[in-house]
């Protein structure tokens, strides 16, 4: 039967997703171990108040820009849209009337 060489690479594929699950599991726990004490949270106390400021301005700036570029894709987008239905409907138009 030619069947048995791709069950036993299934099964040995399967034992593998197991053995790459449970090491992810560990990792996962060990993560959130860390984060609950918070031994993986920014450590701020070496930066300056003027640091901090200047992080966040930056950090504000950059939330900005990017609320920006994203109107500009939807306004560019909906343009498109715009111009495709005008197209389909001269289209139709010029059928209908031949």
């Amino acid at each position: 039967m030619g069947g048995e060489g791709h069950s036993l690479d299934m099964i040995r594929r399967l034992a593998d997703n197991r053995k790459l699950q449970k090491i992810r599991r560990e990792r996962n726990r060990e993560l959130y171990k860390k984060l609950v004490e918070g031994t993986l949270s920014g450590d701020d106390s070496n930066l300056t108040v003027e640091e901090q400021e200047r992080i966040m301005a930056e950090i504000k700036e950059y939330k900005q820009f990017k609320k920006q570029q994203t109107n500009s894709m939807m306004l560019i987008a909906l343009g498109i849209i715009v111009v495709a239905v005008i197209v389909v409907w001269v289209i139709l138009k010029i059928c209908t009337v031949l």
